[in-house]
């Protein structure tokens, strides 16, 4: 429940943020997360997997999400 609230929290600080262009244009940032928790038997390689999977999942399902597994 805190890392959930802490990552909208993070998702909604990060779409506030602006970039200035080289050529002098202002964009708007968004993020995509895909957070695990590690569990008892995983090792890192398996973590790192998992994430990835559900980094991909929140690219897929658009702009500025989180998706937790």
């Amino acid at each position: 429940t805190d890392a959930k609230k802490f990552i909208n929290r993070l998702l909604a600080d990060f779409a506030l943020i602006t970039v200035k262009t080289e050529h002098g244009e202002f964009v708007s940032t968004t993020l995509s997360i895909g957070a695990t928790a590690v569990q008892p038997l995983d090792n890192i390689e398996h973590v790192w997997k998992r994430a990835d999977k559900l980094l991909y999942q929140a690219k897929e399902q658009g702009r500025n999400r989180a998706v937790f597994g």
